[in-house]
């Protein structure tokens, strides 16, 4: 629970997500993201076009309730794997969260302990305090045979338990500010696989069923789901209900995202003058059906995938697997010619 007494459960398949630290070349890593997508888990890490940066890692540790790294043998290093992986190790003990250590057998470790520590050190690099309960491991396995082998499933069983266990986090999640009529269905749905397959994780808007709060008042509830939200959208399409004027609601809502500094994506469908005079220079993006929608919000989380993207590795599972289904899948939208959504002042034209 965060400082402000607010809780938020949200009803996806991934029921909390796990960091991975791994080389991109291990095979070790999809035997470990299936046996954890097979718990409900969603294993989450650096986007694979991006170099890794270390303030980006810890961004995405932030919302997650637990970590597992797998240390390959690095012959040509002082410490005998790959000093970016220890870099990330220590923010994931830093941080606090559950920490499960697969090594190769040829990385050289020296663990000592003390009352309520251990003291991990690879090779000569400086070593690693973590607490006791903290570490589950470290183990060893070996790379040609590429399956987790029996003497290391106790170490993600004992992960995924300390993870689930984790109910007050709050993951992240992007806010949806827009109509919520049931004529705009297809729009926010296009939205919400948007930035479920691009950004990586859920997408929320006010009453979508797929989320539970412990605040009663509407108002205050939209308020705190915009401050710990990782970033907004907010789309100004007008609607037959109010199809002269801009929603005062929204304003306010958007006015709430700027205050508290929460990157904000302005869409509608109408090409029209920009709405609310302090915030016209802010750039709109204009689409005219949902498919170009979903395009539309894609880009632009791509374009700050630097701070806004992460790896869903569960989503590359079935690649992995001609022959397993996982649990956490991609969204795929498909767009709808008959549900597309026309507003009071759109040209029909597609």
């Amino acid at each position: 629970m965060r400082s402000d007494g607010f809780k938020l459960e949200i009803f996806t398949p991934g029921k909390v997500d796990v960091y991975l630290a791994c080389s991109e070349s291990g095979s070790i890593a999809w035997p470990l993201v299936k046996r954890l997508d097979q718990a409900g888990i969603r294993v989450v890490g650096n986007p694979l076009d991006l170099d890794p940066d270390d303030h980006r890692a810890r961004l995405i540790m932030n919302g997650c309730s637990g970590f597992v790294t797998v240390l390959p043998y690095r012959d040509s290093e002082s410490c005998t794997t790959s000093p970016r992986l220890l870099r990330q190790l220590r923010l994931g003990a830093e941080l606090g969260m559950p920490l499960a250590i697969l090594r190769e057998e040829e990385v050289r470790l020296a663990v000592s302990q003390s009352t309520d520590a251990l003291r991990l050190q690879f090779g000569d690099s400086d070593p690693i305090a973590v607490q006791h309960r903290q570490v589950c491991g470290p183990g060893i396995y070996a790379e040609r045979n590429g399956d987790l082998g029996e003497t290391l499933l106790p170490i993600l069983d004992r992960l995924q338990a300390d993870a689930l266990r984790d109910k007050d986090r709050i993951r992240p999640y992007a806010f949806l500010i827009g109509r919520l009529e049931r004529d705009f269905t297809q729009a926010r749905e296009a939205i919400r696989a948007a930035v479920e397959s691009e950004a990586g994780i859920p997408c929320l808007w006010s009453d979508d069923g797929r989320h539970r709060t412990n605040i009663e008042s509407v108002r205050e509830r939209t308020r705190l789901l915009i401050r710990h939200a990782t970033f907004v959208i907010a789309d100004l399409t007008l609607g037959s209900e109010s199809p002269e004027r801009e929603n005062p609601s929204r304003a306010h809502e958007i006015g709430m995202a700027i205050a508290y500094d929460r990157k904000l994506m302005l869409c509608s469908q109408e090409p029209r003058r920009y709405p609310y005079f302090s915030i016209g220079d802010l750039q709109m993006t204009f689409w005219s059906t949902e498919a170009e929608l979903e395009c539309k919000v894609k880009e632009w989380i791509h374009a700050y995938r630097d701070s806004l993207g992460r790896s869903v590795f569960n989503h590359r599972l079935a690649h992995a697997y001609a022959d397993y289904e996982p649990n956490i899948k991609k969204p795929c939208f498909r767009f709808d010619p008959k549900q597309r959504y026309i507003g009071p002042r759109t040209e029909t034209r597609v």
